[in-house]
């Protein structure tokens, strides 16, 4: 079929040839203009060389040239008939005007670009927006078809050139509103032994410039790995069967509930969740994440449309994690309510030989338990608006361990004691002697 429409352009061109009128004077060549923001891009018929090789194709084009813009608008239509686009038709009648054309849309024409965002979590500032661009574009088809026009009418056309404006889908305003600090939280790890600082400060490190893709769940033990010493942590205090042990990767659980509490001020949904069996001093009951790889994880998930930006730190005395995305609707606060308090049973005490028996030292003091209620608060304008039940938990009572002495002193003698006081006196008054002698300034 593409075949068959060639050879009826090629007859047509023959017809042309054979049977065309007297071409006019080349003082009528005809001009071309394209103006866009003062600039001009020109076509005439007298810029153009003429045919060297004599066939019956190239003699048709050469007096089709050189016709009437009438006649030669006429010959676009028939072309345009036989089912080729305008723009072949005016590359045949207007000779090299394809390459004018071309020329001015590869300088006019720009293609639409989006703005982008990248997030580094060590550079400040965190985000960095490149600016949009828009995009012009020059419809072809629709500029012949203007030409068409005027030359039906008039030898010298000029048109202006309008590009079509395409604005780009995303701006750097529209990515500036998707970086809004969502929450902010800490704890305080100063008064935490080398090891377990050593932990947390390397737990706390995977987080960091962490991205939450929209729609996704992700898991602390995936993301922190195993607690070995492969891995670099070292062993600290332990929460296990309601007492304190040491254990590889103690203070991880620190990181997990600062985590968990940015996430849920920040809105994030959370998946998977399990407290301690004992409150812990660094974050208010209820509001505490337990994990141990292969057991217990803490797991969330990105329910938005949009991207969700972790940032965290650890500098010897606070470890926190900042959240970042689009704003929340509602400022989230926490709040809890002690339902029922648990005694601590006394003191658990031990015997020990070794020690004299007016010395006492406590293994670890005594907790009492308490059952509590944890909610989420959500306020707008000042206004609290809604508060959310989220876990009811009881923390059980530690009992005390104290360790006792049984080792009895033995009495010093009288004269003893006698001969110290007297020395002491002596020294006394020697020292106010000396006083006496070399006075202050």
């Amino acid at each position: 079929m593409h075949l068959k429409k060639w050879y009826a352009f090629i007859f047509l061109i023959l017809c042309v040839t054979v049977f065309s009128g007297s071409t006019v004077k080349e003082q009528d060549f005809m001009t071309i203009e394209f103006c866009y923001e003062g600039e001009i891009f020109k076509w005439s018929d007298n810029m153009q060389p003429a045919s060297t090789v004599f066939t019956n194709y190239a003699k048709a084009q050469k007096n089709n040239r050189l016709k009437s813009h009438q006649e030669r608008a006429n010959l676009i239509e028939r072309i345009k008939k036989l089912g080729f686009s305008l723009e072949d038709a005016f590359d045949y009648t207007f000779y090299n005007l394809k390459s004018v054309v071309n020329k001015m849309c590869d300088k006019i024409e720009k293609p639409v670009v989006d703005a982008q965002l990248e997030f580094n979590a060590n550079k400040s500032p965190y985000f960095f927006i490149s600016n949009e661009q828009t995009g012009f574009k020059i419809d072809k088809e629709k500029l012949y078809g203007q030409l068409l026009n005027q030359i039906k009418n008039k030898r010298n056309v000029r048109i202006d050139i309008n590009p079509e404006k395409i604005k780009p889908k995303v701006t750097k305003y529209d990515l500036q509103q998707k970086t809004n600090l969502k929450s902010k939280f800490e704890t305080y790890y100063g008064s935490s032994k080398e090891n377990r600082k050593n932990n947390i400060e390397l737990a706390i490190k995977k987080f960091n410039g962490l991205t939450l893709a929209p729609n996704t769940e992700y898991s602390f033990n995936k993301i922190t790995g195993r607690r070995t010493k492969a891995n670099g942590y070292k062993e600290a205090n332990i929460i296990v069967n309601n007492s304190y042990t040491e254990a590889l990767g103690g203070g991880v659980c620190q990181v997990s509930t600062t985590l968990y509490n940015a996430l849920l001020l920040a809105g994030v949904d959370i998946v998977e969740v399990h407290p301690h069996s004992l409150s812990s001093g660094y974050v208010m009951s209820g509001f505490d994440a337990m994990v141990n790889f292969g057991s217990s994880d803490l797991r969330w998930k990105n329910n938005s449309n949009e991207n969700i930006f972790i940032r965290t730190y650890a500098n010897g005395e606070n470890v926190g994690v900042e959240v970042y995305g689009v704003q929340n609707e509602f400022t989230i606060k926490r709040s809890n309510c002690v339902v029922e308090e648990i005694i601590a049973p006394q003191d658990k005490i031990i015997e020990d030989e070794t020690m004299f028996k007016d010395e006492i030292v406590y293994k670890h003091y005594s907790k009492n338990g308490s059952k509590v209620k944890s909610f989420l608060e959500f306020w707008k304008n000042g206004v609290l608006v809604d508060k959310k039940h989220i876990r009811t938990q009881t923390y059980k009572a530690m009992q005390g361990v104290k360790i006792v002495g049984t080792k009895e002193r033995e009495i010093e003698p009288e004269n003893k004691i006698e001969n110290k006081n007297l020395s002491d006196e002596t020294n006394q008054f020697n020292n106010q002697q000396f006083d006496a002698l070399f006075p202050l300034n």
